[in-house]
């Protein structure tokens, strides 16, 4: 499901978060060297608090709802969760490995979830393994991909691109497009939840992230007509900042809530005086209208971006205030690699006249 602007900026405007994301479990089948979840076995929240979560989500004009992990389809008694969401009349979408996925419950799956977003790293079998350390997992992984699209599901295949999977994009390039589904690239690495930086070596340079951008276009966020004409175009319809606080929200396998995914870290709440707080010990509605993290975000405005205000290429920008937090304290305060990937994210587009 696709929101337009015009249905944002009313949800916004009335405090409504459309779209929230809940990880279901910290459990996970693949132990990804880029990760910064720090999957265990904790299973998450019970069921019962999960169904009053969706009530209340409900209740207060909720639309879309992503589940994510840890691998969502470990989580005990996930169907009947979906089951209950899809009962309420969210929008579902499932972030997954997609290795869980079989001839016995695709069928239901694609009954439940209108986009499935599954995760695969390379476009070689070996390569793809070696970096989930997982024998097999490709081919799981693609299987489940051949089912989902047999059942007519919208199938996004997620790639997280590091040092070692680099040199094969084109590899992956090539299988989307004989699966005949569409390919999303990410190479945003980061520290773990704990502030472990040993995910940091597969991280991309600026340098190769410019030269990747500027010589695959498949790179710049998919660079189809409609998708230049939704995110840069309509952009500056909007105030050019991002939903996270104002229209979405993320709540952790323990109950915390964040803006978004990327506001969980240890460092954030330390340093902020105690923002997260947790939806077993207040209601998440009340969380989302009284947290001062949450104020603070939504008392920006496209002037206290002062600094981005005079560029340019302001509309090709993502200004990601969970990433300016983090680097300085400062939720406006630019980070030098936005500004970097955005003029490369320019020079793409430019040919195409927009």
């Amino acid at each position: 499901m696709v929101l337009s602007e015009h249905i944002l900026s009313v949800l916004r405007a009335k405090n409504v978060p459309s779209h929230v994301q809940i990880e279901l479990t910290k459990r996970c089948n693949w132990r990804c060297k880029f990760c910064y979840a720090e999957c265990d076995e904790d299973d998450g929240l019970d069921t019962a608090t999960l169904f009053t979560l969706l009530d209340d989500l409900k209740r207060i004009g909720t639309i879309e709802i992503n589940f994510t992990g840890g691998e969502p389809l470990l989580k005990r008694r996930c169907i009947e969760i979906f089951e209950r969401a899809k009962s309420l009349g969210f929008g579902l979408s499932l972030n997954t490995n997609g290795s869980l996925i079989n001839e016995k419950n695709y069928r239901q799956l694609s009954e439940l979830f209108s986009r499935i977003e599954i995760s695969l790293h390379s476009g070689i079998e070996s390569e793809h393994d070696q970096i989930v350390q997982r024998t097999g997992a490709w081919k799981k992984t693609v299987d489940a991909i051949k089912l989902l699209t047999e059942a007519n599901v919208k199938v996004l295949m997620k790639c997280v691109l590091t040092q070692e999977t680099l040199n094969s994009l084109n590899s992956l390039n090539l299988l989307s497009k004989s699966l005949g589904v569409e390919l999303v690239v990410d190479y945003n690495i980061t520290s773990t939840y704990s502030g472990n930086t040993k995910p940091l070596q597969y991280k991309l340079t600026n340098e190769q992230i410019s030269k990747l951008i500027e010589t695959d276009k498949s790179v710049v966020y998919k660079v189809s007509d409609d998708y230049i004409e939704e995110n840069y175009k309509k952009r500056k319809l909007s105030d050019g900042i991002c939903r996270a606080g104002r229209t979405s929200a993320f709540i952790d396998a323990e109950g915390n809530v964040f803006p978004c995914i990327i506001f969980k870290d240890t460092s954030v709440p330390e340093n902020s005086g105690g923002y997260t707080e947790n939806i077993k010990t207040k209601p998440f509605e009340n969380i989302w209208k009284d947290n001062s993290l949450f104020h603070e975000i939504r008392a920006l405005s496209a002037a206290d971006f002062d600094k981005c205000l005079s560029c340019e290429i302001d509309n090709y920008c993502i200004k990601c205030i969970a990433k300016n937090y983090k680097a300085s304290g400062d939720l406006s305060k630019p980070q030098k690699d936005f500004c970097i990937q955005a003029h490369s994210t320019y020079g793409c587009l430019a040919e195409r006249k927009y």
